[in-house]
């Protein structure tokens, strides 16, 4: 199946193929690090506008839209895994950071985290991560 090539062509597309992929990871890791509570908050809100019937979003912008969607749901969902572990294994140590109640939707989780942000915008040049979890802290805490 692989032809071995004179003169080295085989080296020269590996390396050429390695540098592709180390150029590509550093413009990614670059983009993510600008992932921080100002990003999020402001890809949420354009979330919310996008419902407006009369809004026309770029495909760029709707992408962005539903990933701050995903990646709320997802520390959500994340939780809810914890939780379920914890009872299954009966472990009190296992953090449990948040207890959304089983009426809260979606789209109250998302409008308390926007909440969140907009009343904390001294904190939005921290890590989205942080941030999510803070915001769903104070809106559903553990009693």
């Amino acid at each position: 199946m692989w032809r071995r090539y004179e003169g080295g062509y085989m080296k020269q597309i590996i390396v050429c193929l390695i540098l592709t992929l180390a150029l590509t990871s550093i413009s990614y890791a670059d983009e993510t690090s600008k992932y921080n509570g100002e990003t999020l908050l402001r890809n949420l809100d354009l979330h919310i506008r996008f419902d407006d019937p009369n809004a026309n979003p770029s495909p760029v912008g709707h992408a962005r839209t539903w990933e701050a969607v995903g990646f709320v749901m997802g520390v959500v969902d994340s939780n809810t895994y914890y939780q379920s572990v914890a009872q299954v294994n009966k472990d009190n140590n296992l953090l449990i950071y948040f207890c959304i109640p089983d009426e809260a939707t979606n789209g109250q989780i998302l409008k308390n985290v926007m909440k969140y942000l907009n009343d904390n915008p001294d904190k939005l040049n921290k890590s989205r991560i942080l941030l999510t979890y803070d915001a769903l802290k104070t809106y559903y805490p553990c009693k």
